[in-house]
């Protein structure tokens, strides 16, 4: 008998990835279709292999389809590193409780771009590498190799037509959503000087190396669906409708009691 396929989409933190879980989850509408793997404990222990279970999303690296023994289906979003990495900066800032890794004191961009969190993280995520000291270029190459065997890369200045696609391979519907975790900063850093910019640059090459690959890539997937091409202007525009009504449509139903 033939193993169902398992899908894993990989949500690399600051690349858009808070929108597409709030899809999952509307997608998911069955008990147990649907595991969200978000802390290191959750990382660690896994999940369960249950028939029902159809998608594993989170925070995840690359080879927790070590817990199944079903087919695995890879999805990600990969972002423009410099501006991943300043947005995640800006997180930290925003929220440092999340972070316990972080030194207490104020870091700068720089520093933070050569930590656990800011240092060449897309690739370390995809490359599925763990220990922090490994080397860079075979992160790098690791990252390489997995990438290609992914079944979606997504890019998030794409962020639509990279949904439409991964929606086709996931045999998703209404596909409608507004932003997530978008303009919640508290104190906004101002944004790098060209000279902290190109040191950024060197810090970032090996994911820099990857989001050309990553961009390659959905070249590729873009060309293979152009049908999808053309129905992105009325996506847009349908969505737009949506994200306009949306927060009327929760507030009403907040004062129904329909929604906490």
């Amino acid at each position: 008998m033939k193993k169902s396929h398992l899908n894993y989409i990989m949500h690399i933190p600051k690349t858009a990835g808070m929108s597409l879980q709030y899809l999952a989850r509307r997608q998911h509408k069955a008990i147990g279709a649907l595991e969200l793997i978000y802390t290191l404990e959750k990382q660690q222990k896994g999940f369960e292999n249950r028939p029902e279970l159809q998608t594993v999303m989170g925070h995840f690296r690359y080879g927790i389809h070590r817990f199944s023994n079903r087919p695995a289906y890879y999805f990600t979003y990969l972002r423009n590193p410099i501006d991943h990495v300043i947005s995640h900066y800006q997180y930290t800032k925003d929220f440092p409780e999340k972070f316990e890794f972080l030194p207490k004191e104020s870091q700068s961009i720089i520093d933070f771009a050569k930590g656990p969190y800011g240092n060449n993280l897309q690739s370390r995520f995809i490359s599925g590498i763990t220990k922090h000291d490994t080397d860079l270029q075979v992160i790098l190459e690791t990252a390489k190799a997995n990438l290609n065997q992914f079944e979606v890369v997504g890019i998030t200045e794409e962020f639509d037509l990279s949904l439409l696609m991964m929606a086709k391979a996931l045999n998703w519907k209404t596909l409608y959503y507004t932003r997530m975790n978008d303009g919640k900063t508290k104190k906004k850093e101002p944004y790098p000087s060209p000279e902290v910019i190109q040191e950024l640059e060197e810090i970032l090459k090996y994911d820099i190396e990857l989001y050309k690959l990553g961009l390659q890539i959905f070249e590729k997937q873009r060309q293979a669906n152009l049908d999808l091409v053309k129905k992105l202007p009325q996506f847009q525009r349908m969505n737009s409708y949506f994200q306009q009504l949306n927060p009327t449509y929760i507030k009403f139903k907040k004062v129904f009691g329909l929604v906490k």
